[in-house]
Formats: structure tokens, sequence, C-alpha cells
């Protein structure tokens, strides 16, 4: 699916791509605000940075298990998102995943994850609950901020570093443990 194939078709309601698709380019579905169902076959090997963005109407997706990297900006802005399935073979969270989804109320990242990008959550007013896995080893920069109904979390083990404003404006945090071994 070629970039902007898409763009701002404000009246598409749900895509069912054959499984001869191998790559979702670059906002391909930029600003769909009535997709609210897309079906993306195992074949799916790349989702390419935007390829949702403002899909306001997508409540839920699923990631082919051939996909290992999440995209910047994947899912920005899709404000009724409330359900990502996501796989185990996913290894690297690029910045801006989940900017903005208000509706998104908890996530758990696989564990074979190493690496997560600038302001992932940020926004994610909704957001309640999240898993981190075992290998990551730094929070970034604005991760969680803005997620006000953050209540608690727990910075696994092998977490050295939590960059600036990674916590800011979540107003009903209450407890975060901490690993021993943090050293800024």
């Amino acid at each position: 699916i070629s970039s902007d194939l898409f763009e701002n078709c404000t009246s598409l309601k749900t895509i069912k791509l054959p499984e001869s698709v191998h790559t979702i380019e670059k906002t391909a579905f930029l600003n769909c605000s009535s997709l609210s169902k897309i079906l993306i076959p195992d074949t799916v090997e790349h989702l390419r940075r935007s390829a949702f963005e403002g899909c306001s109407a997508l409540v839920e997706i699923k990631i082919p298990g051939s996909v290992t990297t999440i995209t910047p900006g994947l899912f920005k802005l899709c404000t009724s998102l409330v359900k990502v399935e996501l796989h185990d073979h996913i290894q690297n969270f690029e910045s801006e995943v989940f900017y903005g989804c208000t509706s998104l109320r908890e996530v758990t990242i696989p564990d074979n994850v190493w690496r997560l990008g600038d302001s992932i959550f940020e926004g994610c007013s909704s957001l309640e609950s999240v898993q981190l896995p075992a290998k990551l080893y730094s929070l970034p920069r604005g991760a969680f901020k803005g997620c006000s109904n953050l209540k608690s979390i727990t910075i696994p083990d092998k977490i050295n570093e939590i960059s600036d404003e990674c916590f800011a404006n979540c107003s009903q945090l209450e407890h975060v443990d901490f690993p021993s071994r943090l050293c800024k």
C-alpha cells in the first residue's frame, strides 16, 4: 500500500488487505477519520511512519507477527483506540507511536522490546496501566507525559536511565517502584 494512498479519505470505514501486501507505506491512511476496522494480513512485514495517524474512529487493531518495529507516529491521534494486540516478535517502538491516543487504557509491551522512542504514550490521558518489558534499559523523554490517569508503574530492573519529562503532568501518579540500579 503506497504512501498517502488513502490520505484524508474521511468516509472510508473498513479495509481488508489481501495477503499479497507486505508493506503499508508512510501516511497511507493518514486522517481517515471514519476508518473503524482494518484487517492486516500476516504477510505484512512493515508498517511505515504515521500509516494510521489520525484514524480517530479506529477502536482496535492487531499487529501481524512478522512486524518487528513499530514506527514513529504509527497510531498518533487515534483517539478512539482502546485495544492494540501486539506480539512477541516486536523489538523496537519508535517515537510518538501512541501519542494522543486518549482512549487507550492499558498496554502490555512485549518482552522482546528493548527500546521505546520519545513521547511514546504522551497525551494518553486514559492510560491507567502499562506493563514494561524486562529487557528495557531506559525510559525516553516524555514517555508518559500527560498520562493523567496513570496511577502506578513498576520500572524494570535493567532500567538505568529515566529521561526528562518522562512522567510530567501525570497528575494521578501515586506510586513508582524504582529499580536498585537506576543511575539517572
